[in-house]
């Protein structure tokens, strides 16, 4: 159960490379499994959808970012340090 909720914390959902191909390239194949965790899982929704919404935060509206940029953003937030060199 300790493994489960490890697995489900915000942190790693935004690390995990299933879930932002999901949320950011709106992947129909990782979106079955995720949508399936949910009903299977909803004690983890919240976390899920915390997640979710950070990503799409950051994808831009008008600029397409490749998943490494993304993941520098997402890094950078994370850890409160702005990389100039990255932005």
């Amino acid at each position: 159960m300790q493994n489960d909720q490890l697995k489900y914390k915000f942190e790693n959902l935004i690390e995990n490379e299933s879930f932002r191909t999901w949320v950011i390239e709106n992947d129909v194949e990782n979106g079955k499994f995720w949508t399936q965790t949910m009903m299977l899982l909803p004690q983890h929704n919240k976390k899920i959808l915390l997640a979710k919404a950070f990503l799409l935060s950051l994808k831009p509206k008008s600029t397409d970012l490749n998943q490494a940029q993304l993941m520098d953003i997402t890094d950078a937030i994370l850890t409160k340090t702005v990389k100039l060199s990255t932005v």
